[in-house]
């Protein structure tokens, strides 16, 4: 069986993202009690979308979908599973696919609110695969997709995302020319959870893709590959500039206290020549509020060919506490209150500085295996290029018994402030 709801006329007038007609009851024939779709459990509401603009559901392929035909398109999906509380809304279910279709570097924002409109107080779950296309699904991978939800989202452990650029977010997003603004609500606890795959690449141009996971609580404990940047930023408000592969993230209201990002997983991406494209970055951001926030870093972190201490191409950048200014840590904190980061068993494939404006304290928790695996971090704290690693109150690296640590390059481990 297959179903298809089209656009109806969309609100008139240019604007950017989010800065759209307000949405009304008869916005389309679909909107807050239509059939829902079985592949996406949660029905779509066009807000800012082109004329031809079409949702489709295939039972025969569990597949949903969306195509677009203007450059930046908003998308309200009301989840069918209405229940103000419980678990996370299963939105994808694992053996479900939802795909995208546009034409150029097209954007969509999926929003996911209630019956009314409204933020949702659950987190959604991603469980099945999305997928991003330019022309036709048998065109090549392309687009930004955004996703946004104020409870929180779950990529689950069977989740695969394949898309050109992605943004998952528990703040709302809006942009105005080329900042991405992100405002959350305050007080929010929200989290952004990553037990799946994500791939951001976009076919022609190199390092061009961008990741970045956006919430009062970020947690990276899957696979993410980004050929370009990557950002993980711990927010209530903050806007996010991206300039030729590097960033520029302005946290002007921080988080609640508590450890606010939390990376296990795997964040690489491919390695690129001098002069192919400007240098690409892997961002943690952690800015606090009232009350002191601590990053845990573990994991591997970095791109592919970072082997020496002259590697320029790509590099990773940890904060606690410190803006991003033209992809480098600004000169002085974000404000007075304490931010730490705590690392353990962590492979960084880049040249890395890292910097908290109170303690730095890296200590690995394993021994080194007999045979460790591709990518493995277990055992060792080691940067495959230079490390500096700065902790304005006190800053300490510890090595112990059969654990290793080091660089290829420079090893620089500093404190005493600014």
């Amino acid at each position: 069986m297959r179903a298809t709801a089209t656009a109806s006329t969309p609100c008139n007038g240019k604007r950017r993202l989010l800065e759209s007609c307000a949405i009304a009851a008869g916005l389309t024939a679909l909107a807050y009690g239509g059939p829902a779709l079985a592949q996406v459990n949660a029905n779509p509401v066009f807000v800012d979308v082109g004329v031809g603009t079409s949702v489709s559901n295939n039972g025969g392929t569990n597949t949903t979908t969306v195509t677009v035909t203007q450059n930046q398109s908003v998308i309200n999906w009301v989840p069918t599973d209405t229940a103000p509380t419980g678990s996370a809304i299963d939105l994808l279910p694992t053996g479900e696919n939802w795909n995208f279709i546009g034409t150029g570097d097209y954007t969509v924002l999926n929003r996911f609110v209630n019956g009314g409109g409204g933020s949702l107080s659950r987190e959604i779950a991603l469980n099945g695969t999305v997928n991003s296309y330019v022309g036709s699904t048998t065109g090549p991978r392309g687009g930004n997709i955004w996703f946004y939800n104020a409870g929180g989202i779950l990529i689950g452990a069977t989740g695969v995302i394949n898309v050109g650029s992605l943004i998952l977010s528990a703040n709302d997003i809006s942009t105005t020319g080329t900042t991405i603004r992100f405002n959350g609500t305050a007080g929010s606890t929200s989290a952004i959870t990553v037990n799946g795959a994500i791939n951001a690449n976009k076919v022609g141009n190199p390092g061009g893709s961008y990741v970045a996971l956006v919430a009062p609580r970020v947690v990276q404990a899957g696979a993410v590959r980004v050929d370009g940047s990557a950002a993980y930023v711990a927010a209530e408000v903050a806007d996010i500039r991206i300039n030729n592969g590097l960033f520029d993230i302005n946290v002007t209201r921080g988080v609640e206290g508590g450890n606010v990002i939390t990376h296990t997983g795997t964040t690489t991406g491919p390695g690129h020549q001098d002069g192919d494209i400007d240098q690409n970055r892997i961002y943690m951001v952690a800015i606090p509020k009232n009350d002191a926030v601590t990053m845990l870093v573990s994991g591997t972190i970095g791109y592919d060919d970072a082997v020496s201490a002259t590697e320029v191409d790509g590099g990773v950048r940890l904060s606690a506490g410190y803006n991003v200014v033209g992809g480098e840590l600004a000169a002085m904190p974000a404000n007075a209150t304490a931010a730490n980061i705590t690392a353990g068993d962590t492979r960084f494939l880049s040249g890395t500085i890292a910097r908290a404006s109170n303690v730095f304290a890296a200590q690995p928790t394993q021994p080194l295996p007999g045979s460790p695996p591709p990518m493995s971090s277990a055992g060792q704290f080691f940067v495959e290029g230079s490390g500096t690693f700065i902790g304005d109150a006190s800053s300490t690296v510890s090595i112990g018994a059969n654990q290793s640590g080091g660089a290829t390059g420079t090893f620089t481990v500093q404190s005493g402030g600014r």
